[in-house]
């Protein structure tokens, strides 16, 4: 693009063309631009982009070795021992956080099913959220029509066993279809919404927000406290009906936050006033039936979120497989990419069982 003025101020006459110039043209297109770009977006899709910018300082030391492999340049023991404090530097933003407040690191595995359904493992306890097994097709609500657009990753069949159910809200097919529906009969017991137990009946337990209920297996507890959900901007809740979201709580590790289907709001930011979560799912998605307004968490809400649960790992659900969801997972992708905290945002590829330190 720039060949034209190059050619307005300097003379032509000292160029050869030969295949050393060549050569040289072509490792600044081929290495020096598009092979750049491609390890630059690499870098922002694997470790965000504050942890790819940092990497930006190793180029200084590259260029001062390269030079002395390929050109022969002098470097001296100076030299090399200002690589220090650039390597020192790249550690420090690309580490990992180190635990604190005296909790053990205990890993979490998450496998996304679709939608808002996803297995979470923690400390020998399986839970399941939202359970949506059908086949895709459509759902007629009172107010809408609900368009399934994609299987689950798992059969509920494949999913086996598990210690309970954490339904957000049982009115809503995109979590709570009749597939799902028949796994609650298999399940032990299901936490939902007070109004949501009354209708769906045994083993639905019926939560109000900050009420906290006790699983014990093997010796071990897991504490679930109810939190609370508001399925839309303020004023929906007549149209909507009760939400719930969900902390989940080892005897040495950090909270875990199930959102439930809610967007950003006081009630979202008062669960993290009172829990430290270090694993966040947020459902997210967007999602719009009754006018231009979102239902779930969009991307401006996921990272009031973030923002909230400042120590957390964000792994959104609720963000594929139905026709009103509005935005998808790579939208949040872009966002934390562009914000410069894409490393804190975790995508779940659906079916694949995600070990995560908590």
């Amino acid at each position: 693009m720039l060949w034209p003025v190059a050619l307005s101020f300097s003379s032509t006459d000292a160029v050869v063309l030969n295949a050393q110039l060549i050569g040289a043209f072509a490792f600044l297109v081929l290495g020096g631009s598009i092979l750049a770009y491609v390890l630059w977006f690499h870098l922002l899709k694997v470790c965000g982009a504050t942890a790819a910018s940092a990497y930006h300082f190793v180029m200084p030391p590259l260029a001062m070795i390269f030079a002395f492999l390929v050109l022969g340049e002098h470097v001296a023991l100076q030299d090399l021992f200002g690589v220090i404090p650039v390597a020192i530097g790249i550690y420090l933003v690309t580490r990992a956080p180190a635990p604190h407040g005296g909790r053990t690191i205990m890993s979490v595995a998450i496998t996304l099913i679709g939608g808002p359904t996803a297995l979470i493992e923690i400390d020998g306890f399986r839970l399941l959220t939202d359970p949506t097994f059908d086949d895709p097709g459509t759902y007629q609500l009172p107010h809408v029509t609900l368009e399934k657009l994609s299987r689950p990753a798992l059969t509920a069949d494949a999913i086996g066993d598990v210690d309970a159910v954490l339904l957000s809200h049982d009115q809503h097919a995109d979590n709570l279809d009749h597939g799902g529906r028949a796994f609650l009969a298999r399940a032990p017991r299901v936490l939902t919404t007070e109004v949501g137990a009354a209708r769906l009946g045994a083993p639905a337990e019926g939560l109000t927000p900050w009420r906290e209920v006790v699983l014990t297996k093997d010796g071990r507890s897991l504490k679930i406290t109810a939190t609370p959900a508001r399925h839309g901007p303020a004023g929906i809740e007549p149209f909507a009906g009760d939400v719930i979201g969900f902390v989940l709580q080892t005897s040495n590790g950090a909270p875990i936050y199930v959102s439930g289907d809610t967007v950003f709001y006081d009630g979202v930011a008062e669960v993290a006033r009172r829990f430290p979560a270090k694993i966040v799912l947020p459902f997210a998605g967007a999602a719009q039936t009754r006018g231009p307004f979102h239902l779930t968490m969009d991307t401006n809400d996921t990272v009031e979120t973030a923002r909230m649960f400042p120590d957390a790992l964000i792994v959104p659900v609720h963000t594929d497989g139905w026709a009103h969801f509005r935005q998808s997972a790579q939208d949040l992708r872009m966002t934390f990419d562009a914000l410069g905290f894409g490393a804190r945002l975790k995508l779940l590829e659906p079916g694949v069982r995600t070990v995560i330190e908590n």
